[in-house]
């Protein structure tokens, strides 16, 4: 098994909110996670939510399944060199949250070190897909041959994660066994020099390498509205835990911190 601090690719999300002054601190959760959209499908799955704010698994949220978001979730952090200030999830600053972000949805990358804070700034109007933590597996790797073995071995140790809570503006929300996800299809994931696979434990030159599935828990938040917010998480494996934080801050256009948004 991999070393279990991104080895094996146990991924925690954290986020955290900023505490507001005057009449922002007496805003209740639900007024906060208003989604800044009034697209009236997502306030037709966020209406009556158990979890406010989380468009819920089921939902395809902007055309895709929770499953197809975790590929394209793992593809996304892949794409980075394993390095720190250089990887999302090796970021414990937070100045990496733009990297590689376009359109209406953002990945958010978790830290796999327990105590980091992170600063954080986004626009408006972008839902957050990340993973809480989960496990990739690999031909690659040698977990499997087959999609059926590739799953077996995902899900053997996605069976040993737990998500202790995850908090969104001290609003603990109910991540249950509907938030496990397992990707829908057999995918591929293409990584520069120093890449996760070397992180890993298993060498590899810049390349695409196929096939893969990933398993865990992941949560997709509609957009935030404009302002500070705070998410947090905490996961374990076995002895392992982890428990992350980020300073979210939410703004108009590219107001504050100067984003590198890719087209």
């Amino acid at each position: 098994m991999r070393s279990t601090v991104f080895v094996p690719a146990l991924l925690v999300l954290s986020f955290v909110l900023a505490s507001c002054s005057g009449d922002e601190a007496n805003k209740s959760a639900d007024a906060l996670l208003a989604p800044a959209s009034t697209n009236p499908e997502t306030i037709a799955v966020l209406d009556g939510n158990t979890n406010p704010g989380i468009i819920p698994p089921g939902a395809n949220p902007h055309g895709k399944s929770y499953g197809k978001w975790s590929e394209l979730w793992w593809q996304w952090m892949a794409s980075a060199p394993a390095l720190p200030n250089e990887n999302p999830m090796l970021d414990n600053s937070g100045e990496l949250i733009d990297y590689a972000q376009s359109g209406s949805v953002w990945f958010i990358a978790p830290s796999l070190e327990p105590g980091i804070v992170r600063e954080a700034t986004i626009p408006t109007g972008k839902s957050l897909f990340f993973c809480l933590t989960a496990f990739e597996a690999s031909t690659y790797e040698g977990l499997g041959e087959t999609e059926g073995d590739l799953r077996a071995a995902a899900a053997m140790f996605a069976d040993l994660l737990e998500v202790h809570s995850f908090e969104v503006d001290g609003t603990a929300m109910n991540i249950g066994a509907e938030y496990r996800t397992q990707s829908d299809d057999l995918f591929c994931l293409t990584v520069p020099d120093e890449n996760v696979f070397d992180f890993w434990g298993f060498p590899a030159e810049a390349g695409t390498y196929c096939y893969s599935v990933a398993d865990g828990y992941y949560v997709m938040l509609a957009p935030l509205s404009a302002g500070d917010h705070v998410l947090h998480v905490s996961w374990s494996l076995l002895d392992l835990s982890a428990d992350v934080t980020i300073n979210l801050h939410v703004v108009g256009g590219l107001n504050g911190k100067k984003l590198r948004v890719n087209s």
